[in-house]
Parts: C-alpha cells; structure tokens; sequence
C-alpha cells in the first residue's frame, strides 16, 4: 500500500511544482509590464509627448489606479499639455491618496495658477483673506 502512494506522490509533485512555477512567472511577468509601461510614461514625458505620456500613464492606473507616483507623472504631463481641467481632476485624486504637505502644495499652486484661490486656501487650511480696509479720507478744515 506505501508504494502506491510513493508513485501517486511521483507524479503529482512535479504537476504540482509545474503549477507554482507558472503562477511565478505569471506574477513576474505582470510585474515587467507594469515597470515598462511605467518607463515608457516617463521617457514619453521627457520627450516632450505629454499626450502620449497620458494615455502610457492611464493604462498603467487602469492596473493601479492608487500608484501615487505615476499620477504624479500624469500631472506633469497635464499640465505640460495645457489640459488643466483634468490636471485639477488627477491632482485631487493624489490629495485623496497622500495628502502629504509636498502634495498640497504642488496642488494648491495648480489650483492658484488656474485662478481658484479659495480652494487653494482651503487644500493648504489657511484662512480666508480678511478684507482689506482702506483708512476713511479725512477731510481737512479750513
């Protein structure tokens, strides 16, 4: 009966490591497009093609779309592009996933340049301007 089951064990051990080695390669390979479409968006960025730079950059968020630093690439590409309305979009995005002091200040300052001053103020928590008074013209006596 222990002979049996030796050859049943001879068998199923190399199914088995066949299985676990292709679910490896799978992972790996999954890992190698996800670092070539990530380097293509920043060779893509650097040569001055933003457009292409945001679809390379939105294919890879369609895979992970809470990857902070390639919504940060995809930023700078909008914004290099002119497309300011979808770089608010993207940059709200990235205060949802890290709203660390760097990030607000990088999105506050879109958010200024685009003429949005009270959100800026309000992604940095600063008050609103107090407004400005202007002293009363006194009137000379004669």
């Amino acid at each position: 009966m222990k002979r049996k089951w030796a050859w049943w064990l001879l068998i199923l051990a190399p199914v088995a490591v066949w299985g676990v080695w292709k679910s490896v390669r799978k992972v790996k390979l999954a890992m190698t497009v996800e670092t070539d479409l990530f380097t293509q968006g920043q060779i893509e960025l650097n040569q001055g093609q933003f457009s292409s730079a945001i679809e390379v950059f939105e294919t890879f968020l369609a895979r992970d779309p809470n990857h902070v630093p390639a919504l940060q690439f995809k930023l700078t590409a909008e914004i290099k592009a002119g497309k300011t309305e979808s770089a608010l979009v993207t940059a709200e995005r990235i205060l949802k996933l890290d709203p660390s002091s760097s990030n607000k200040a990088i999105v506050a300052e879109l958010f200024r340049q685009s003429g949005k001053e009270a959100e800026a103020r309000r992604i940095l928590n600063l008050p609103d301007p107090a407004p400005s008074v202007s002293p009363s013209p006194t009137v000379a006596s004669s």
